[in-house]
């Protein structure tokens, strides 16, 4: 399922997914179509990557493959830049994606409405792609700077 949704946002298309203007519409499309409400995938990741087992472990090592492959394709698409240390610019990348299935109840408690349901997601993703573009002190896109 991670493939397939890296897929999307790194192929064809891509470049008006990770838009943070035009993005946040499509961008929770393909978290919404891949992860449904009742998807019980964010649990059991939760479960998995923190327990200390050779399967978290397993696990967390492809998502981190995951995360570079996306990296790579998205510095060779124009969309990302690779950074001075690619490794760690994946496993924040990746750490960052991984805490919202892992503290999923937790930010739905904070923000009254679940980050990964499609109305979450609309919310979510703008703030996400506005910091990775543009870092803490950008304006919020469509907004001037003072």
């Amino acid at each position: 399922m991670f493939e397939a949704m890296l897929g999307e946002l790194t192929g064809e298309g891509g470049a008006e997914l990770l838009d943070p203007g035009a993005g946040a519409a499509s961008l929770s499309e393909v978290f919404a179509r891949h992860l449904p409400a009742d998807s019980p995938l964010p649990g059991h990741l939760r479960r998995l990557l923190l327990a200390d087992s050779n399967a978290g472990t397993r696990l967390f090592r492809r998502l981190f493959d995951l995360s570079r492959t996306a990296l790579n394709g998205l510095a060779a698409a124009g969309l990302a830049a690779p950074g001075r240390d690619p490794a760690v610019r994946a496993a924040f990348l990746l750490a960052n994606d991984l805490a919202v299935f892992l503290l999923r109840d937790r930010l739905a408690e904070v923000l009254g409405t679940d980050p990964l349901s499609p109305d979450g997601m609309a919310r979510w993703a703008p703030e996400m792609l506005s910091i990775y573009a543009g870092g803490l002190t950008a304006p919020p896109h469509g907004e001037a700077s003072q």
